[in-house]
């Protein structure tokens, strides 16, 4: 499913509430084992509540949903969390240039009423740009 920029808390929530079911954890069971409040997460599932924005946060979330650092599970979770709660970092730009035309993107991503194949195309440009 892709990230809804409108809705990214609900589809957090969403990717949240499948990945602790597949784990074959109800919500108070999850909750009771790793320290959670059951309300908070309930409504975290249930896109009431935004993701949570900081990183430590996020961390406790992800690896009590089992999710390894740096597996594709795991960057998919942080990439929600970062869209429901519109907090990207950019932590590895070291090129002053760039990261001062980080912002003429995103402005211009967030006013261009992208369509799904336009965004796609963006992205794969982006990932060949990578390894060359």
């Amino acid at each position: 499913k892709r990230i809804n920029m409108a809705d990214g808390g609900g589809v957090f929530g969403e990717f949240f509430k499948n990945r602790r079911m597949s784990l074959g954890m109800t919500l108070r069971g999850f909750c009771s084992k790793n320290g959670f409040d059951p309300s908070n997460v309930s409504k975290i599932e249930r896109g009431v509540w935004p993701p949570p924005e900081g990183d430590e946060d996020r961390k406790k979330y992800a690896q009590a949903l089992g999710l390894r650092p740096g597996s594709p599970d795991w960057q998919r979770f942080m990439d929600l969390a970062s869209a429901g709660t519109g907090t990207f970092k950019v932590r590895n730009v070291t090129d002053e240039d760039v990261l001062e035309r980080l912002p003429v993107l995103f402005r211009s991503v967030d006013k261009a009423d992208l369509s799904a194949e336009q965004l796609d195309r963006i992205i794969e440009f982006v990932k060949k740009s990578e390894t060359k």
